[in-house]
């Protein structure tokens, strides 16, 4: 007996026992559909009771939470085990854990990934077909749709975008097979399920022009336009118009349109084609430079130092990949693009500002870098190919920017553009690194803030000094036009752009308030940034609208057996070494994970006199600090007093002796951790604190 529970486009539960199927869509309240659903997404794992109550009974007092929980876990007990069943041989609880048996579930959503696990792993088009209409299939609308709740959103998100590019791969190996009828169907389904996704209309109107629908591929290319005036303000891409325009052309010859997508024999999983050409010589003339560089309406500020050592390696012969990181919001385009505005005399072959965040499969990187370069696709060519040519004709600067989510696959397809072009640097900006030789990494930090290095001054003069507080006051007048820092709220402004850690985005959302709050005001509701932080304008990305949002992105894309131990880091405060994150967090591949955790920009690695030590910015400790069940929490605090307590013991033996200076350092090092142990033992366990 086995329920199979159906997650997307809703909430089914079917079984089959006895030769007869037994189907639940109603359960007791949405809560408790919603706790099932939870359970089921996350099966193969067990759930602290306190943290389900947290999850889904917030607002409850501590009895409260246990008794709805209760109440909750009898009721899907009596739908899932009803006679018939062996009692808790689906659900299964103790006092403090609760689980599904692995044995006794599977899902719609399990089923739909493992397709696409395999669809990427064969080699065979028949096969891929196959499995990637057996995955689209499965999806019959978004993840628990009529239903909402905050663990659901990134996930919804995740699995939509797998659907998305799931159904993007499907069409390009279908057009590759001469099936264009049965790809044009799903080119329709691709443009319901996102109307603003520019290459699904692409995909569609090709399609439409090579089944001779040529009249209905115009009428569709005039709804893209009238579309994106309506909901964008602007019109659609150069080469979507570029594609328009050749249909419009089009007389009783479909043939002339190029099919929609490279052919997938043609490249390797990582969007590179296998026999790549020896490298493009040198160009012997230098045409006019092009720049595709996006326009912001507001000032670029500060960074002085930061710019001009860009600029500068940008500059060196030597330089072909620099990659900028930093964590989400740290102004890694803004860099980017000022860098390369004052660089364009550099680069007689243009500079090309290629975006991909919204590129979720690497093997399309080629095409997003032939829409930006606006050259009309050969389909008889790789299309990697075609993108060399052009930017082999002279030197220029190809800006590939949010990669982050890119660089298992994409990584080779940089490191093969520029073996074969010679007169192209690329500036990347990404959470993590790309890991290819010659790379160049350039860690973008935060704005210089007040009362930094000890620093207290709080006039307005002094205050103005710093770069935070220049952005915090030039986005404030754009929504209100007399805001300065005075006397007044010079104190104010520095406590606030310094609690903000010069974190740029964070700096921008809080001065978007400006117009109904004081800096003071602004101080008292900062209890959590995560939620003050919020951005309302429709001009701005989704996964950039709040610093919340901007941490889901990050957090989603680290690996699960990593998002427990970046979790557990949040209980360190200021500094910390390897061998307290070894001793705290239990994990026999701390050293990898600390590595992996600073390489996506969620943790930063500083040497300190000799020795390396870490430390997270505050907003993204108490990000992770949210994703820390309790039962958790307990164990690292224990375990972060104790060893806290060892090191105070051993240190004691030396403050007396000649290692006198460099134990009074260590321990000055780790005093906010010593404060935080202490702060524990008041709570949880005097007699060690008395000993620390």
């Amino acid at each position: 007996m086995q329920w199979r529970v159906e997650l997307f486009g809703g909430l089914r539960a079917r079984c089959q026992i006895g030769g007869q199927e037994r189907t639940l869509t109603w359960f007791r309240s949405k809560n408790t559909a919603l706790l099932l659903a939870y359970l089921v997404y996350h099966f193969r794992e067990s759930h602290p009771r306190e943290k389900l109550i947290t999850l889904f009974w917030p607002e409850a007092e501590d009895a409260s939470g246990r008794h709805n929980l209760s109440v909750a876990l009898s009721a899907l007990r009596r739908q899932l085990e009803f006679p018939g069943i062996p009692a808790r041989s689906v659900l299964q609880t103790d006092r403090y854990m609760v689980r599904l048996c692995p044995d006794r579930v599977s899902t719609d959503v399990m089923e739909f990934e493992t397709s696409l696990r395999l669809a990427e792993s064969s080699v065979v088009d028949e096969e891929k077909i196959r499995l990637l209409s057996q995955a689209v299939e499965l999806y019959q609308g978004e993840l628990l749709s009529g239903f909402c709740h905050e663990w659901l959103l990134p996930e919804r998100e995740c699995l939509n975008e797998k659907y998305l590019s799931a159904l993007e791969r499907l069409i390009e190996h279908l057009a590759a097979t001469g099936e264009h009828e049965e790809a044009l169907g799903y080119a329709r389904r691709t443009v319901d399920a996102d109307p603003l996704r520019e290459s699904a209309h692409g995909d569609l109107m090709r399609l439409l022009a090579a089944v001779g629908q040529v009249e209905e591929a115009r009428r569709q290319y005039r709804r893209i336009k009238r579309l994106w005036k309506r909901e964008l303000g602007h019109l659609p891409s150069a080469s979507l118009r570029r594609l328009g325009r050749e249909i419009n052309r089009l007389s009783a010859d479909p043939s002339r349109i190029s099919l929609p997508l490279p052919v997938p024999p043609q490249r390797d999983r990582g969007g590179v084609a296998p026999a790549a050409g020896p490298p493009l010589p040198l160009p012997p003339s230098e045409p006019t430079p092009e720049m595709t560089l996006p326009s912001f309406i507001n000032r670029f500020i500060g960074r002085k130092r930061e710019l001009g050592r860009l600029t500068q390696r940008l500059t060196s012969e030597a330089t072909r990949l620099v990659t900028l990181t930093g964590p989400g919001g740290s102004g890694k385009t803004r860099l980017a693009v000022q860098a390369a505005r004052e660089l364009m005399a550099s680069y007689p072959g243009g500079v090309w500002f290629v975006p991909l965040a919204e590129v979720t499969n690497p093997d399309f990187i080629p095409n997003a870098i032939l829409n930006t370069l606006e050259i009309s696709e050969d389909p008889q060519r790789v299309i990697l190919d075609q993108v060399a040519e052009r930017l082999s004709q002279a030197r220029s600067l190809l800006i590939l920017d949010n990669f982050e989510h890119l660089v298992e696959g994409g990584a080779p397809l940089v490191g093969e553009l520029l073996r074969r072009i010679p007169s192209t640097t690329c500036l990347i900006t990404s959470r993590r690194r790309l890991g290819l030789t010659g790379e160049q990494k350039f860690p973008v930090p935060p704005l210089t803030t007040p009362h930094q290095r000890g620093g207290r001054g709080t006039s307005s003069e002094e205050v103005m000094g710093y770069e935070s507080v220049q952005l915090f006051v030039d986005r404030a007048q754009l929504v209100h036009p007399d805001f300065a820092v005075m006397a007044e709220n010079a104190e104010a402004v520095a406590e606030l752009c310094h609690r903000l850690e010069g974190i740029p985005l964070a700096i921008e959302l809080a001065a978007a308030r400006a117009q109904i709050l004081s800096p003071s005001q602004m101080l008292k509701k900062l209890q959590s940034a995560l939620d003050l932080l919020v951005s309302h304008n429709r001009d701005v990305l989704p996964r950039h609208r709040s610093i919340r949002a901007v941490m889901d992105w990050s957090y989603a894309l680290l690996p699960h057996e990593i998002r427990r131990f970046f979790a557990i880091q949040s209980v360190f405060q200021g500094t910390w070494s390897l061998e307290a994150a070894e001793a705290v967090s239990q994990e026999p591949f701390t050293l990898d994970y600390l590595a992996f955790l600073q390489e996506a920009s969620l943790l930063v690695g500083q040497e300190e006199k000799g020795e390396v030590r870490f430390r997270m910015l505050e907003m993204l400790r108490e990000y992770a600090g949210e994703h820390l069940s309790l039962q958790d929490r307990a164990g690292a605090e224990r375990r972060h007093a104790e060893y806290y307590l060892h090191l105070s013991e051993e240190a004691e033996g030396h403050l007396h002796g000649p290692q006198r200076l460099r134990w009074i350092e260590r321990l000055e090092a780790e005093a906010d951790n010593l404060r935080s142990a202490l702060s524990w033992s008041k709570r949880e366990d005097l007699e060690a604190g008395l000993r620390l």
